[in-house]
């Protein structure tokens, strides 16, 4: 058994949790309750951006992931964990350059990055050679 096989389920367990927060954040916007996302938060360049088109590249980017993961496919378990990864990241630099009020965005953005990182390396490097 690989690295990428043994550790596959506990990425899934990462990846569903970025699928349901993606998820959580989407419902938010289509009951039309808003998104709780001010310019203060990230800034302007990510509040610029509709929430919906960034609750759905996380969703989207979680769900290869997700998919990756339960079928043991390398590439989109790689591409969902690149993309969460500079997903995360630019959010996090985001929050910092925009001067975040809390630094649970940056404290929970940053480690996301990490994490989702690291289930990139593993797609990549945990095959054994396959």
């Amino acid at each position: 058994m690989s690295q990428f096989e043994r550790y596959a389920p506990a990425a899934a367990v990462f990846y569903l949790c970025c699928l349901a927060m993606a998820l959580m954040f989407g419902a938010r916007e289509i009951a039309g309750t808003g998104s709780g996302v001010t310019p203060e938060m990230y800034g302007p360049l990510v509040y610029s951006v509709p929430a919906w088109i960034w609750a759905t590249v996380q969703g989207s980017l979680s769900l290869a992931g997700v998919f990756g993961s339960l079928r043991l496919k390398p590439a989109p378990f790689a591409i969902g964990g690149i993309g969460l990864a500079a997903l995360f990241l630019f959010f996090g630099v985001a929050a910092m350059m925009a001067g975040a009020s809390g630094t649970i965005l940056v404290a929970m953005a940053i480690p996301a990055s990490g994490c989702a990182g690291l289930c990139a390396s593993l797609a990549i490097w945990g095959r054994d050679g396959r």
